[in-house]
């Protein structure tokens, strides 16, 4: 029976409890390890290597010792004969101050500077600085400065410079704070006069009217505000449209099909724009199809149009085919057996199906009709590629056959 047994009762052989004959093995450390376990015999390494471990132990002499307590306490004598000093931001390279001035020096050099007349001084210095380099760059040529003579009638704050404007004191006497300590100005001018009243010299310009005169020149290169585009509307108005005037794109939505049709074009005579009506500029109300006047090419406004075109795009091609037939003729047309409207999306995949159909056959007829002189005809020089490219897409072969024809026509 137990021969019978065995015969069928294999016994299982588990590969993973490694050897059965009873030893054990372990994995002997490395030389590393064992020597940082301390499980490897010390005879067989040099003695030489552990005698730089001890580097506790003290090995001045006291005599050593004793020497160094006179030195300390003359230290901290000469440390308490020291006067302190502020040390706030001298970190810093721009503002730190130069050992032969002092702190003293400092507090000198600006109670002078904040005094009305030396204050004046160096802010007349750097207007002329300024309006030296400004007059050089400029076309316009001015006359020679003439020398400083009394106060002219020019007022600080309509140059934009105050007291507190740290760009025309030197950074060799500017104190910790980035502005001038404001209850020092106050007691540096009499308290009589007010900011706007104190007056200063200049030898830079004559009189106001030159200032105004050169002003549009003199700023050319820091405010440029470019026209986006000019607008002539059905009332005989010209509209110069700035690019700062162009308003961001409202959240809006022209699905109600007679809203667009009464406020896409100013010449139709459906024109009646709601009063909510999304581009108001200049107080008159921008027609729809002007919208890519105002945001195409606008690098202020570069994200509304990507924002807008598809949509633009489906109100122009709505409004091509409602004005290329009568008003009842265009719903009749898109309208269900009922009689109800389709929907602007219903009507909007319908047109666009039909424009493929017509774009396919306005691209057969032109590869009919030109032959050997399409390849020619209908390409473009490709400047990414460097070579000559041809048309493949029906839409832009149609676009260019209409354009040939005479058949195209913008809205």
């Amino acid at each position: 029976m137990d021969q019978w047994k065995s015969s069928f009762f294999q016994p299982t052989r588990i590969a993973h409890k490694g050897v059965r004959d009873g030893r054990v093995t372990k994995r002997k450390p490395t030389p590393r390890a064992a020597r940082i376990l301390g499980t490897s015999s010390l005879s067989n390494l040099s003695t030489t290597k552990f005698l730089p471990v001890e580097r506790s132990k003290d090995t001045r002499s006291d005599a050593e010792i004793n020497s160094i307590i006179p030195w300390a306490e003359s230290l901290v004598a000469k440390m308490a004969q020291v006067p302190p000093q502020p040390l706030r931001h001298t970190h810093l390279p721009e503002r730190r101050i130069n050992s032969a001035t002092g702190a003293m020096g400092m507090q000198t050099m600006v109670q002078k500077l904040i005094e009305p007349s030396l204050f004046l001084n160096h802010i007349n210095a750097f207007i002329e600085e300024q309006l030296s380099v400004r007059l050089a760059s400029s076309t316009i040529m001015e006359p020679a400065p003439s020398p400083a003579s009394g106060r002219s009638s020019i007022d600080i704050n309509c140059l934009g410079i105050t007291a507190h404007s740290t760009d025309i004191i030197p950074m060799a006497i500017c104190p910790d704070s980035p502005t001038l300590p404001h209850p020092a100005i106050r007691e540096g001018i009499p308290p009589s006069s007010s900011p706007s009243s104190q007056m200063m010299p200049t030898s830079a310009l004559s009189s106001i009217s030159e200032v105004r005169d050169t002003t549009s020149v003199l700023l050319n290169d820091v405010v440029r505000d470019y026209i986006q585009c000019t607008l002539k509307l059905a009332n005989g108005v010209t509209v110069v449209i700035k690019r700062s005037d162009v308003p961001p794109t409202t959240p809006f939505c022209y699905a109600d099909m007679a809203n667009l049709i009464a406020s896409w074009d100013d010449c139709s005579p459906d024109w009646a724009p709601p009063p909510n009506h999304p581009i108001v500029i200049h107080g008159y109300p921008i027609p729809v199809k002007y919208f890519q006047h105002l945001y195409r090419r606008n690098s202020g406004m570069s994200d509304e149009w990507k924002r807008l075109k598809n949509d633009w795009t489906n109100w122009r091609y709505f409004m091509r085919a409602y004005k290329a037939s009568t008003p009842g003729a265009f719903w009749a047309r898109f309208s269900n057996n009922q009689g109800r409207r389709l929907p602007f999306s219903r009507i909007t995949k319908l047109l666009m199906e039909e424009r493929m159909a017509a774009d396919a056959d306005l691209a057969t007829r032109a590869r009919q009709e030109y032959g050997e002189e399409f390849d020619s005809v209908f390409g473009y020089h490709s400047y990414k590629l460097k070579r000559w490219v041809i048309m493949k897409d029906n839409s832009k072969i149609a676009q260019r056959y209409r354009e040939k024809r005479g058949l195209y026509k913008e809205d």
